[in-house]
């Protein structure tokens, strides 16, 4: 399950995913549900931004922040990523 909508220029994407879920690929199968776990985490990671996008020569200048907080609980993972002013492609 995955949901994506906008808030203003905030993106934010919801990620559900359940362990026997039965269109799950055998790779994601294999590297998802590697182990079983119970957690609560939390990720920064930089990206472009959309701004000035066309200059590729600038974009280390460009770049803004993009957040994830997840959970797992043994047969379910979900977590939610946001970022403001992120370029993305599709």
């Amino acid at each position: 399950m995955i949901t994506k909508f906008n808030l203003r220029k905030t993106k934010i994407v919801f990620v559900g995913k359940y362990r026997y879920d039965k269109n799950m690929s055998e790779l994601d199968r294999l590297s998802t549900w590697r182990d079983w776990s119970i957690s609560l985490w939390f990720k920064r990671n930089k990206v472009v931004g959309s701004k000035n996008f066309k200059d590729t020569k600038n974009w280390n200048n460009n770049l803004v922040n993009s957040y994830m907080l997840g959970i797992d609980f043994l047969i379910v993972k979900g977590w939610i990523n946001w970022s403001k002013g992120a370029k993305e492609i599709e």
